[in-house]
């Protein structure tokens, strides 16, 4: 017999629009609106990325929820280093990713699974530099749409299929 795994809906805020990541994946996020949580997929290829709250490249992304496996084995522990920090990893545990960050000064040495001094660990982040940076917003413009006077609506966005307008 095949259990399938039964994961809830998380409680959303009962005011605004915010988002977060989805339980043990990289690729689905929650959106919320106003109370109501709808379940969102990345585009093929894309994982969400929970500090600019989109979808992004994967080597943009710190997302390890994908690689820990179900049930670890305490002789073989599998730990993680962090995209976006040399001194942060993550140690599976039971199938989730738990972070753990080094004492202050050492980084995480992938090679020895520990904390180490930062002469003896080769740990690049630069490619995460991009999310980093702040970025100008464009200012508004006109989508060309009538929002009702009551009501939540959502309305596809023209030229872009990863974006929609609510009202």
């Amino acid at each position: 017999v095949v259990v399938e795994e039964v994961r809830c809906l998380p409680t959303c805020p009962a005011k605004g629009l915010t988002s977060f990541c989805y339980d043990r994946t990289c690729t689905k996020y929650v959106l919320c609106f106003d109370g109501t949580p709808v379940l969102r997929q990345c585009s093929d290829g894309l994982q969400y990325n929970a500090q600019t709250d989109r979808c992004d490249y994967p080597q943009y992304v710190d997302c390890v929820d994908n690689l820990c496996v179900r049930q670890n084995n305490p002789a073989a522990i599998v730990y993680i280093a962090s995209k976006s920090l040399c001194d942060k990893y993550f140690v599976c545990v039971d199938g989730l990713p738990q972070v753990r960050n080094c004492t202050r000064g050492l980084q995480y040495n992938a090679a020895t699974t520990s904390c180490d001094f930062a002469s003896k660990v080769n740990c690049t982040v630069e490619t995460l530099q991009r999310n980093i940076l702040p970025y100008a917003k464009a200012p508004p413009r006109s989508a060309g749409i009538v929002c009702p006077a009551e009501g939540t609506h959502f309305y596809a966005h023209k030229n872009r299929q990863e974006s929609y307008y609510y009202c």
